[in-house]
């Protein structure tokens, strides 16, 4: 009886717990309503092919990863969760497919590297249809009767898109933006596409694109390897930074994750001060900007900074500097990135140096004989960065970030030449000093805010500043006589400062009718102070400020494939001037497929924080920042260019042709190129600095042949041009080449990688400057308004340069990994000018004596550098 008793209640308890755990079938769809509320997600599915299916599910509680499971194997489906609340559900490849009324399909790709978006999620406003796309970008949705209006492409990393089925009607390809978002971490290897040409309005340049460390002095460069690219100006050793298509250098602007910078440079501009190892992507703007941005005339250099979610980082030494880069991650609270850099001795005590002041003969045209100076210098400089990013919510970031270098040099010498007086030599020594120190900086705060999936907004505060002074004692004695004979004191004194603090309000909004808008508002307060004293006498002193503000705008369409444009500017008020300034822009391209796309744009900018310069009495040019005032103008350019691209398996081709049009182009100089002359008790001549302003036109075309490989690759750039400015004043008002006039300019960079081996090959070409020939004494009797230049400007010789350099890495351990590089800068030598000019003349005597300079650029330079990665 017991035992019976026992296996009846055993049954019925059985019995009961498979009831309790059987329901019975049911609508598939009517089954994933409930689930959506159980687990509160939402699908999107075929909802044709689901009604026909019936389900049973288990009723006790399990995971929806395990209930997803059990549906897919049970009714041959396959599922996709994109993010935590939506999951894609569509039937198996094996399943046959059914006959439908309506079916979309096309392909999906990155509009910045035309590069397929593989397995990304497609969906319809109401989610009950959706696909992915395969391995190739490519997607075919089945629709049947569902009128739907839009569907939905989602990717992780970029920008959600949403297209009118209509226009997919009869296939096409979708483009989505890249777009940095806070997710957890998540480790991706790929393949980067070093040089993306196919975004019409920027150039996408990744980090391993500046891997080629010959182009620069301190390794791998990526300030100095922008000017690899056409357009840059690429024959200047002398500087890291370069103007762009006929603009000066100072045109471009500069930002490092959105903070402007004032410089970006070090000793005197040869090298930048923008650490490698630390940058992950630029965004370089030729022609047509983002609305957001403004203040600048030339080119926009977009500087985007690593952001890893492990820890990472490097360790380098190279002949001059020792660097240290680090990302940290702070768990779900964020990340931080540090990184600093420092010279590894006084850099005047290095071959390096040598190399750079092994030339610098003057040369006396009386005596025509060469005479090296005798130099004791003193450099160091050094600079770092800081960035941390916080996650605040789900939808909110804070980026707190702060960047800063600092210089400093000290350069004496004492020298000896000749001069003729009653036709009899003597003597003449030269005691000189100089000191110099500048520093940049710049402290930024971002807060980013996703207010749903149309609609994103962040908040800017940055604050920017430059420093540079310069102190020059020079004194001219008699060594014979130096007490009584010849006895001239010279001295320089130059100041420069700016000061910017600017805050932004950002927002993006996708339109219902699928347009991209963006708006926003900016206030800028500028101050710059210029102060020049030349032997006691106030040559130049100005301190001004202002406040900017700007309301700003744009519209793209969102959603055609084939013609894309964007129509946008800005209107900035500036309270020092009292004028209003309009900066508007058009952006307009038409892909003719997926690998050939025509572009064109037009724009207008206008920059009030300019840089000017002067010759000083030794004919050498001193850049200063200065705010548009009454003498010194806005300086305002209108570019136009259009041109056609193409790219597939790895081969891109890219034509522009531009032509731009400048007006307000200054420069100080003094009316005659001379110092004080006479004995003691002689009075001195007072030095006459004046400011000429004018126009220019800058019009080329620039080439660009580009090749990626696994193993291989390579870039053909070239660029023909022609670049005049017109100053009323000069030359009888006679157009005039400038001094970034280059017919023709060729780079060609070449990278082969085998294993652990790294190869790299430059070749750069460029066209002669151009010069006045101030070896007559026509130009120390005549005031340089009257002549005609004509009869004096000539060209140096054409620059060349040939670098090679050889990389080799190795493992460390599991998880650090060695680097030995080794390059030589010209590696053959070419006999390179940076410019001619007079250093300065001394009257009194029986004629003017005119001594020339002839700076030499950079002689074969070697370099090595070890690197640490972690």
């Amino acid at each position: 009886m017991q035992v019976n008793r026992i296996h009846t209640k055993l049954f019925f308890s059985c019995f009961l717990w498979a009831t309790c755990l059987t329901v019975e079938a049911q609508s598939l769809i009517t089954v994933l309503d409930s689930v959506e509320h159980q687990y509160n997600v939402s699908f999107a599915y075929n909802a044709d092919y689901l009604a026909n299916l019936e389900w049973a599910y288990p009723s006790q509680n399990v995971s929806l990863q395990d209930l997803l499971d059990q549906l897919a194997r049970e009714k041959q489906l396959e599922y996709q969760i994109v993010n935590h609340q939506k999951v894609l559900i569509r039937k198996s490849p094996a399943v046959q497919h059914y006959e439908v009324q309506k079916s979309i399909q096309g392909k999906l790709v990155d509009i910045s590297s035309g590069e397929p978006l593989p397995y990304a999620a497609i969906y319809t406003d109401d989610l009950r249809y959706g696909t992915t796309t395969n391995e190739k970008g490519e997607f075919e949705l089945d629709l049947g009767m569902h009128s739907s209006n839009n569907l939905n492409f989602q990717y992780l990393g970029f920008q959600p898109k949403r297209v009118p089925i209509e226009n997919l009607a009869h296939g096409g390809t979708v483009f989505l933006a890249p777009s940095i978002q806070m997710i957890e971490p998540v480790t991706i290897a790929e393949q980067h596409v070093a040089f993306s040409i196919m975004n019409p309005k920027a150039v996408a340049i990744h980090k391993s694109f500046f891997n080629n460390s010959t182009s620069s002095l301190l390794g791998k460069d990526p300030i100095a390897g922008l000017k690899n690219i056409a357009g840059f100006m690429a024959f200047d050793d002398l500087s890291a930074t370069a103007g762009f298509r006929g603009s000066s250098a100072d045109a471009n602007m500069y930002l490092l994750d959105d903070m402007p910078l004032i410089h970006v440079d070090h000793f005197f501009g040869i090298f930048s001060s923008i650490q490698e190892s630390m940058v992950e992507n630029i965004n370089l703007y030729k022609n047509s900007w983002p609305v957001e941005f403004g203040g600048r005339t030339s080119a926009l250099i977009d500087i985007q900074t690593a952001h890893q979610d492990s820890l990472t980082g490097s360790l380098s030494v190279n002949n001059l500097t020792s660097s240290i880069d680090a990302n940290i991650p702070l768990g779900r609270i964020g990340k931080l990135l540090i990184a600093g850099r420092t010279t590894n001795t006084d850099i005047s005590n290095t071959s390096f140096f040598e190399f750079l002041y092994k030339n610098n003969n003057t040369q006396n045209s009386n005596e025509n004989r060469n005479q090296l100076l005798s130099i004791d210098p003193s450099f160091r400089f050094n600079d770092y960065y800081l960035k941390g990013s916080f996650n605040l919510g789900t939808a909110t970031s804070l980026i707190i970030k702060h960047y800063a270098s600092q210089d400093k040099f000290d350069y004496n010498y004492d020298r000896i030449f000749q001069v003729m007086h009653d036709n009899q030599r003597f003597p003449v020594k030269e005691q000189y000093e100089e000191s110099s120190d500048w520093n940049n900086h710049a402290s930024g705060l971002s807060l980013n805010h996703q207010w749903n999936g149309t609609w994103k907004s962040s908040w800017l505060l940055n604050s920017s500043g430059y420093y540079f002074n310069e102190d020059i004692n020079i004194l001219l004695t008699n060594p014979l006589k130096p007490k009584h004979g010849l006895r001239i004191p010279i001295m320089n004194k130059f100041s420069n400062q700016v000061q910017q603090i600017q805050a932004q309000w950002n927002n993006e909004l996708i339109s219902n009718n699928s347009y991209l808008v963006k708006f926003g508002y900016q206030v800028n307060s500028i101050t710059a102070q210029i102060s020049l004293e030349q032997d006691q006498e106030e040559l130049l002193s100005n301190e001004l400020s202002t406040v900017q503000h700007t309301l700003f705008g744009s519209i793209s369409n969102y959603t055609f494939d084939e013609f894309n444009w964007t129509l946008g500017g800005r209107l900035t008020y500036d309270e020092f001037a009292e004028k209003i300034l309009v900066s508007p822009r058009i952006q307009a391209s038409y892909n003719f497929n997926d690998h050939t796309q025509f572009k064109s744009s037009i724009a207008y900018y206008e920059q009030t924080l300019r840089q000017t310069y002067y010759e000083d009495r030794f004919n050498r040019g001193r850049s200063f920042w200065v705010l548009a005032n009454d003498n010194i103008p806005t300086l305002s350019t209108i570019n136009s260019m259009i041109g056609l691209s193409y790219s597939k398996n790895g081969l891109g081709v890219d034509a522009e042709l531009y032509y731009k049009r400048l007006k307000g182009i200054t420069e100080f100089a003094l009316a005659f190129p001379v110092i004080p002359s006479g004995t003691v008790g002689s009075e001195p001549i007072k030095p006459q600095l004046q400011l000429y302003d004018g126009s220019g036109t800058s019009f080329g075309l620039d080439l660009t042949f580009s090749y990626e490989h696994q193993y291989f690759q390579s870039q053909l750039a070239y660029s023909l041009s022609k670049a005049e400015q017109t100053i009323s004043e000069l030359n009888n008002g006679i157009p005039y080449a400038s001094q970034d006039d280059r017919r023709h300019q060729i780079k060609f960079l070449n990278t082969f990688s085998l294993g652990n081996w790294s190869l790299y090959t430059n070749f750069i070409y460029a066209s002669g400057k151009p010069y006045l020939d101030l070896t007559t004494g026509e130009f120390l009797t005549t005031n340089r308004r009257n002549i005609p230049f004509d009869k004096f400007i000539k060209n140096l010789n054409a620059y060349r340069r040939v670098d090679i350099g050889v990389d080799y890495q190795f493992n460390i351990s599991r998880t650090v990994r060695g680097e030995l590089g080794f390059s030589v800068f010209n590696a053959l030598n070419h006999d390179n000018e940076a410019y001619r000019q007079n250093v300065y003349s001394i009257k009194g005597t029986d004629r003017s004596a005119v001594f020339g300079n002839s700076i030499q650029m950079l002689g074969a330079t070697p370099s090595l550098q070890f690197k640490l990665k972690f």
